[in-house]
C-alpha cells in the first residue's frame, strides 16, 4: 500500500534545484524518465526531499551524488599572459 505524501513534503523540482545548488533542468529529465519520483502537477513538476534522497542513494554505487562544484576560473595560459612591450 502507498503511503500517502503530506502536502508540506511538496517541493517543485525547481526551487529544490536552487536550494540544493543542483541543475533544474536535469532533475525535471530525471522526473521525466521516471528515475526520481515526481509528479507535474498543472505544468509545474514537484517532488519531496526524500524522493531526491533516495535517488542519489540509488546512485551511490555508481559514483553519485556528485555536489555540483561553482565554475573554476579558467587558469590563464602562458599564450594569454600578459607580456611587457618591448
Amino acid at each position: 500500500m502507498a503511503s500517502l505524501i503530506d502536502p508540506d513534503d511538496l517541493i517543485g523540482l525547481t526551487d529544490l534545484a536552487r536550494e540544493l545548488g543542483y541543475n533544474g533542468e536535469h532533475l525535471r529529465k530525471l522526473a521525466v524518465e521516471k528515475k526520481l519520483t515526481a509528479w507535474l502537477v498543472g505544468g509545474i513538476w514537484i517532488t519531496t526531499r526524500k524522493n531526491l534522497i533516495e535517488y542519489m542513494r540509488s546512485r551511490q554505487t555508481e559514483g553519485w551524488p556528485r555536489r555540483p562544484t561553482p565554475k573554476s576560473r579558467r587558469s590563464t595560459s602562458k599564450s594569454q599572459k600578459s607580456h611587457p612591450g618591448p
